[in-house]
């Protein structure tokens, strides 16, 4: 059993370290293993390979601040069909 935690603790921190390396962001390397941990890999992997992609002309401040956002966009709760109703009714 610790074994197969070891194996998903050192799968996170090489992805987080992927993370920052690939958007020139080491300083927050903490950050990016903290994300690791909270959201699947295909989402990050998604949001990564988007902020690449991303000419530098199009990025106001830095990639990493980009995958940021992006994250937060992506795995912000939207509201249900329940609590809109619930929001319109006077």
């Amino acid at each position: 059993m610790k074994t197969n935690k070891n194996k998903i603790k050192m799968q996170e921190d090489v992805l987080a370290l992927e993370l920052a390396v690939g958007l020139g962001d080491t300083k927050s390397l903490q950050y990016y293993q903290s994300v690791t941990k909270k959201h699947e890999e295909k989402i990050l992997r998604e949001i990564f390979n988007k902020v690449r992609a991303m000419p530098d002309g199009k990025i106001k401040k830095t990639r990493g601040a980009l995958f940021n956002y992006l994250l937060q966009l992506k795995t912000q709760k939207t509201p249900t069909t329940n609590e809109n109703q619930n929001n319109n009714c006077d």
